[in-house]
């Protein structure tokens, strides 16, 4: 692999150090002696016989007491990573200048993580199945004078079978642990650059364009100067020819701490379908005092999504939803996704008529979006909850009513929305599944319908089912339900 830019890439694996202990209290992160692993994996498909693969339905697949929430101190096969990396040379220059950050993104790791490098911890993260994104920044500095840049920075990773978040986790499908998707490292404008952007496109031509711009409410350069910051939009047709024809361009001046959303309006404008799933380019440039900074490229689709008189409707059009569920599962690979796995199931899907999919029952990798994006694919995007095993002590609810479970379910259902809402085959969002009801899920659909009215929302728990009746929770909650 490439581990200047990227650190693991799942269509090339590399080998890295590893070392699997017992118990997270036994890691010692001098461990002279190692063992070597493919990157990314699940450990327990290299070490099946220090760490078997567990699957479970419903039980949660742990030494526990009814209605507890801990996880064995002693049994917890902890997974410690050593990897090192050398920083590119433009890069170096920008750190050693303060004008960018570095940032390291995990696409997926269960199903906790702490991260060290160079020996300093720089932080932790857990929910498997969206990203643990840590600035490194710091500990690349040894000293006011010595910057650990031209050398090799050594990765330490320390990974847990076993958290707290684990509870949220107990979907129908295998237990696997390990650092499972892409790893990546970014080099980041520190200030006046773009941190997030959210596109949306209507199926009548009307595209809006809103920017999360790093460095605060005020923009200015490294002698303190205040910044012209300005956004070019250029938005390209689908590349039906060797040269894509340019379809329309804005560009504007942001303001300190203004908020500003750009639109362009696009008559005769293609809309996206399943049938038809046209997708245009939109090239988004960020200039400092007219010098370009930063650009940007993403694929957006024009099409709308409403319920009118109970029937949902795309692009004015009523649709019949032929789906299936969908885990992310390889017979040789476990969790490690392919490029080649996924078009094989694009593609039989497609062959057999289907026109929807859930990602049962967890956000799924970037490139999957995508592929359904090209290929003409409605996708149900699903947070990554499940407390399933809870119903073994007759209170699947347990963690829905528990005010301090709330943010570990928000931070889930905002990581998931806040990672694809640009894509345009996402027609809907679901909480999760069988989980309950309470007020841990009403606060999730709040959030998300104030974040994005343009897509339904939907709950396996919000409907009556044989997983939600009264003995294990509150029953039926449609308020966390639109379908």
């Amino acid at each position: 692999g490439n581990w200047n830019l990227f650190l693991a890439d799942s269509d090339a694996p590399t080998r890295c150090d590893f070392k699997l202990y017992p118990n997270p209290a036994s890691v010692d992160l001098n461990n002279a002696q190692w063992d070597t692993i493919n990157l990314p994996s699940n450990w327990q498909l290299e070490f099946p016989k220090q760490d078997p693969p567990i699957y479970t339905n419903i039980t949660y697949p742990w030494k526990r007491r009814m209605l507890s929430t801990t996880v064995p101190s002693d049994d917890n096969p902890t997974g410690l990573y050593r990897i090192p990396f050398r920083i590119p040379d433009k890069w170096a220059a920008a750190l050693r200048t303060g004008a960018r950050d570095l940032f390291l993104i995990f696409d997926g790791v269960s199903s906790g993580i702490d991260v060290y490098v160079n020996g300093k911890r720089v932080g932790y993260g857990q929910d498997s199945m969206t990203e643990t994104e840590l600035n490194l920044s710091a500990a690349l500095t040894l000293s006011s004078s010595d910057l650990h840049l031209d050398a090799d920075n050594i990765l330490h990773c320390v990974v847990y079978r076993w958290t707290d978040g684990s509870y949220l986790e107990d979907q129908d499908q295998w237990w696997l642990s390990g650092i499972f998707r892409d790893i990546e490292l970014q080099c980041r404008l520190k200030r006046g650059g773009l941190q997030d952007y959210v596109v949306k496109a209507e199926a009548n031509g009307l595209l809006t364009f809103e920017a999360l711009l790093t460095g605060g409410v005020r923009h200015h350069d490294e002698q303190g100067d205040d910044l012209n910051l300005e956004i070019e939009l250029e938005l390209y047709s689908a590349a039906a020819t060797a040269q894509q024809q340019l379809v329309q361009r804005c560009r504007e001046t942001y303001a300190y701490g203004e908020g500003k959303v750009l639109s362009l309006q696009i008559d005769d404008c293609r809309a996206w379908n399943v049938q038809d799933p046209y997708l245009y380019t939109l090239l988004i440039g960020v200039y400092h005092n007219g010098q370009l900074m930063q650009m940007e490229s993403t694929r957006i689709g024009f099409r709308s999504v409403a319920i009118r008189n109970s029937q949902l409707m795309v692009n004015d059009v009523p649709l019949l939803v032929c789906g299936v569920n969908r885990h992310e599962w390889d017979p040789h690979l476990g969790k490690v996704m392919q490029e080649s796995m996924m078009q094989k199931d694009v593609r039989l899907m497609k062959q057999f008529n289907f026109n929807a999919v859930r990602c049962s029952h967890y956000p799924n990798v970037h490139r999957w979006y995508e592929l359904c994006d090209e290929y003409g694919l409605f996708v149900v995007d699903e947070a990554n909850i499940e407390t399933h095993g809870f119903a073994g002590d007759f209170h699947i609810s347990l963690l829905q009513n528990d005010d301090d479970w709330k943010h570990a379910f928000l931070r889930r259902c905002q990581s998931m929305v806040l990672r694809t809402r640009n894509h345009a085959c996402i027609i809907g969002w679901s909480l999760g599944n069988e989980s309950g009801c309470g007020p841990n899920m009403r606060c999730c659909a709040d959030w998300i319908r104030a974040i994005d009215t343009t897509r339904t929302l939907q709950y396996e728990g919000g409907i009556q089912s044989g997983d939600s009746p009264l003995i294990m929770g509150e029953g039926r909650d449609p308020h966390c339900s639109d379908i």
